[in-house]
């Protein structure tokens, strides 16, 4: 997996010579290439600068003569430039989770967070997941609230329970009414 965000801040030569050698090792491998939030470098040309146009140049140039499979993934694809359209052969776009998707994802992450230390973790019934998905979160909110729940649980010296979860999606909520907006999405609108 190839994260976008660290090559924001590198020249286009630096750039470069690291796909060079990357690529060129997936495509001997026969492995699949995930471009985690693609769109940081697939922008627009007109209203990047010089340096940038330079970067998004190269990565472009990557892409196109990379003989494999590539999953680009992205928070956005207006600021993608648009040449790149006719590029792309498959798009699945991922709808928020419903409140039972949300439960699931939920339950999942306090799993996961906690591991096999059960100990670390009150009972939470299926009406404690319901009322803690009432609100507008994405999945991957959900999942940064539980890491923060139990960040706040841990210095507490107590087990994870629904208050901290609830104190955790209260702040989240008060954040986003703090800078007006209701939901998240209004952010990126």
């Amino acid at each position: 997996m190839l994260p976008a965000r660290e090559l924001i801040g590198c020249c286009a030569v630096s750039v470069d010579l690291v796909l060079d050698k990357l690529l060129a090792t997936c495509q001997r491998w026969d492995a699949i290439v995930v471009f985690d939030d693609a769109h940081i470098l697939l922008e627009k040309y007109d209203y990047l600068g010089a340096e940038r146009n330079n970067l998004v140049a190269t990565v472009s140039r990557h892409l196109e003569s990379f003989r494999g499979i590539i999953f680009l993934t992205c928070n956005t694809i207006q600021v993608f430039e648009e040449a790149y359209q006719s590029r792309i052969d498959f798009v699945q776009k991922f709808e928020k989770p419903d409140r039972k998707g949300k439960s699931i994802i939920l339950e999942r992450a306090i799993r996961r967070v906690t591991g096999q230390d059960l100990w670390k973790t009150e009972a939470f019934s299926d009406k404690d997941y319901g009322k803690l998905v009432e609100n507008n979160l994405s999945g991957r909110d959900v999942e940064r609230a539980v890491e923060l729940a139990l960040s706040l649980a841990e210095a507490r010296k107590e087990a994870l329970g629904v208050r901290h979860l609830r104190d955790v999606m209260d702040m989240q909520e008060k954040f986003r009414c703090d800078f007006g907006r209701k939901d998240y999405r209004d952010y990126f609108s």
